[in-house]
């Protein structure tokens, strides 16, 4: 999904996902935590910067967290500039 986003023109992707030991699925956490340095690599091999990738760790109750991390995420984005995978056309609207 991550790499969907991207390729769709997403300017970046956040993947948040529950605190470590505190997760409904149990390991869906653990798996994530794995995968995400495979994810950032994958990304600098395909020549996207990895910056536009992020992984959290949010509980529900944390709203006001979450708020920061998108904030600082976006403002992040906005320095990269467009996502290389944006058409021509969606970049000119």
């Amino acid at each position: 999904m991550v790499f969907r986003g991207l390729k769709n023109g997403a300017d970046g992707v956040i993947v948040s996902t529950c605190h470590a030991g505190d997760c409904h699925y149990v390991a869906g956490n653990y798996k994530t935590f794995r995968k995400a340095p495979l994810i950032s690599k994958f990304l600098e091999q395909m020549g996207v910067n990895p910056k536009r990738f992020r992984l959290t760790n949010v509980s529900a109750s944390e709203g006001a967290e979450l708020t920061e991390i998108v904030k600082e995420f976006v403002e992040e984005l906005r320095e990269l500039g467009p996502s290389p995978f944006k058409s021509k056309e969606s970049k000119e609207e």
